[in-house]
């Protein structure tokens, strides 16, 4: 972000220097930055079937804003123009990333774009935008309700307007859902987003008309879409979410989400022991999901952390590296020991395609009630099953079934664990130094 601070600087320093607010070419080094919202694309493609940009986006909710005035008498429309036109600027910086994938800690990184921007830009621009920002961000106000609420419409309304071939399986329910609760606070946003609902079921329902398909357009795929052509090309972040090849060492939004989440691991391996408060905080800005009480023993380090998930009462000792590329999820009571990794990461096996920074990432799931023991390491689209115990020093490379104890390099099972195991007693009888059984 130094390219920001240079050029806003620049400005900040022009105008101190001019009798103008705001001077020609500090003007015009802004436009350049705004620019990129025009470069930048986001999750969504057009009717045409190109990707949107971030700009066209906040071009028509502003027209959306304005279209609607009269409905909303009471409510300044021109400041809510003013926040669908600055809503997304942090995205200059950062481009886009999915509501459905969007974690605190890309929150953060955007919204010190902002942060950095804003304090470099002159009187008046400065403090009027902070309090916009923070407006947006409060939502006390009719204006940010509903500048927020047209935020998720527009997003359903491309949406509908692109090629079904272009939605992920998840889709099939976003558009029935989401943005549900940001538009229940006035009736005609409400049918507003009823209506548009109605439109996703129509396209479903057409969809499945076209390919044979029988399902009721209840607002869910019974299945991934029948086709899946791509209508422009992958980002390098959706090619990883796809378990594709994808270029890890040199795309800037991949690298700038792995600054990100080092940033916030080492924060959190700083803390001290005792601060458990502090550390559930940065967890819960870091990881994609957390479920109840946890302990994670510092040091703790990943690459992303959005796509990591763990459950109830969920333990790591020390030295708890996961690479989460694609989604590591924890079920619930997982006990890890010391020195393990859970990488889901992997690299050709030719050196032409590994040397040009190439990587894919393929999903690792573990049940409930496992226990991992000290220095295991586990694979790229391993699932390990619930009640399963690791012994320590495994390399984890094939799926381990339910009920199994499993050890080795590579990692068999060698035996079930049966109703005997809850009568073992682990007891050292102190003068023979034997385990004692029941």
């Amino acid at each position: 972000m130094d390219w920001i601070g240079i050029v806003l600087r620049k400005a900040f320093h022009s105008a101190k220097r001019g009798t103008e607010v705001m001077d020609i070419r500090s003007y015009l080094d802004f436009l350049k930055l705004a620019e990129r919202l025009k470069c930048n694309t986001r999750h969504s493609y057009t009717s045409s079937g190109r990707k949107e940009s971030v700009a066209e986006h906040s071009w028509r909710l502003a027209l959306m804003a304005y279209l609607v005035r009269d409905e909303f008498p009471q409510t300044n429309i021109d400041r809510v123009i003013q926040m669908c036109l600055f809503h997304d600027m942090g995205e200059a910086v950062t481009g886009d990333i999915p509501a459905f994938e969007k974690t605190d800690a890309h929150r953060s990184v955007e919204a010190d774009a902002v942060e950095k921007l804003l304090e470099r830009l002159p009187a008046p621009y400065r403090g009027e935008l902070g309090g916009l920002f923070a407006e947006m961000e409060a939502q006390e106000t009719p204006e940010a309700r509903l500048y927020k609420a047209l935020d998720k419409l527009e997003a359903l309304i491309q949406h509908n307007e692109a090629d079904i071939s272009t939605w992920l399986p998840l889709e099939y329910d976003l558009q029935m859902t989401y943005g549900e609760r940001e538009c229940g606070f006035d009736s005609y946003i409400r049918r507003l987003r009823e209506a548009v609902r109605d439109d996703s079921r129509q396209k479903i329902q057409e969809a499945a008309h076209m390919t044979g398909q029988t399902a009721q357009a209840t607002g869910t795929a019974p299945e991934a879409p029948a086709v899946q052509p791509e209508t422009g090309p992958l980002t390098e972040r959706e090619k990883m979410g796809r378990q594709m090849l994808y270029d890890a060492n040199y795309d800037e939004t991949l690298i700038k989400e792995r600054e990100a989440a080092k940033a916030l691991c080492h924060a959190y391996n700083q803390l001290e022991p005792s601060d458990t408060e502090k550390q559930k905080e940065l967890m819960g800005r870091l990881l994609g999901r957390t479920k109840g009480s946890f302990c994670i023993t510092a040091p703790f380090w990943c690459d992303y952390g959005y796509n990591i998930e763990i459950g109830e009462n969920f333990y790591a000792n020390h030295n708890l590296v996961i690479l989460d590329g694609a989604k590591v999820v924890f079920g619930d009571n997982v006990f890890i020991a010391p020195d393990c990794g859970f990488h889901t990461a992997g690299h050709p096996i030719d050196f032409e395609r590994r040397n040009q920074g190439l990587e894919y990432a393929y999903p690792i799931t573990v049940g409930d009630n496992v226990w991992i023991g000290a220095g295991v390491q586990v694979m790229p689209g391993v699932t390990i099953g619930s009640n399963v115990v690791i012994g320590g020093g495994s390399v984890v490379v094939k799926d381990i079934p339910d009920n199994s104890v499993a050890v080795g390099n590579p990692c068999r099972v060698i035996r079930a664990i049966t109703e005997a195991d809850g009568k073992t007693c682990y007891d050292r009888n102190p003068e023979h130094g034997e385990d004692k059984q029941s």
